[in-house]
């Protein structure tokens, strides 16, 4: 966070922790520094800026509003490498960063082999480039009409948009 900060002084930054207020953390899903801001509406009552506390992050989120994600995306995947997983799900100048290896390819790799069921045997459907790794796990990827050029590319095929029902017209090859 600190090179990022460094180079990029516009970024504000927040961390999503494990649950969320419902399950009683104190302060909320997130941990956000003064100058952050969601780019979904904002609940006070989900933040609490400024204090950290002992309960697990599983991400955390970098926004800077002179830029898009793509182009944050680049410059701090110049900056820290592959030292965690940099993706994003809106094109508003706002990061996820996980651990190496912590994708939802590798939660529903989890999820499918509790339930016994191997990747080729899985649909997956997305359009952002936190999608990608699932994209390409699953035995058919789905990218919709309006997905990134990233899902697009990573995607078996490509389907409506959520208005056309793009989901369902894949499902109902099989239902």
């Amino acid at each position: 966070m600190h090179g990022i900060s460094a180079a990029l002084p516009e970024c504000a930054f927040a961390a999503e922790r494990v649950g969320t207020s419902a399950t009683g953390l104190p302060g909320g899903e997130f941990v956000t520094e003064g100058e952050y801001s969601h780019p979904w509406p904002d609940d006070e009552a989900n933040r609490c800026p400024g204090r950290a506390d002992r309960h697990p992050a599983i991400k955390l989120l970098a926004r800077h509003h002179g830029v898009t994600s793509d182009e944050l995306a680049s410059a701090v995947t110049d900056l820290i490498g592959d030292a965690a997983e940099v993706t994003f799900s809106s094109n508003v100048g706002m990061l996820e960063m996980s651990v190496p290896g912590v994708t939802k390819a590798s939660g529903l790799a989890e999820v499918a082999d509790l339930v016994g069921v191997g990747a080729r045997d899985v649909v997956a459907f997305g359009d952002m480039p936190n999608d990608v790794p699932m994209l390409t796990w699953a035995g058919l990827g789905v990218a919709m009409a309006n997905a990134h050029s990233a899902a697009i590319a990573a995607a078996d095929e490509r389907t409506g948009s959520n208005a056309e029902d793009g989901v369902a017209a894949v499902l109902k090859r099989w239902f």
